[in-house]
């Protein structure tokens, strides 16, 4: 029950501190997902189609090298795991 807690607060959070981002600083990261999302078929063309991108470190440091900004997604449950 605790995780899903916090998976729903990152799903609400997160669209709110990219669009802060982007309207009071102009900058837009791009989330990366872990790659085993991407080998999924229509999960990983879901993604896609929100701007996620595949989280290996070519796509990364392609672009990271152009400029862009990154986000990368925190799991909660592997911090549970931890504490």
């Amino acid at each position: 029950m605790f995780l899903d807690v916090l998976l729903l607060k990152q799903a609400l959070e997160v669209p709110l501190l990219i669009y802060e981002l982007y309207k009071q600083k102009h900058i837009f990261p791009r989330a990366m997902g872990d790659h085993t999302h991407f080998k999924i078929p229509v999960w990983g063309k879901i993604l896609s189609a929100f701007g996620v991108v595949d989280g290996t470190r070519e796509i990364c440091g392609k672009i990271l090298s152009r400029g862009y900004c990154l986000l990368p997604c925190v799991y909660y449950f592997i911090i549970l795991s931890l504490v």
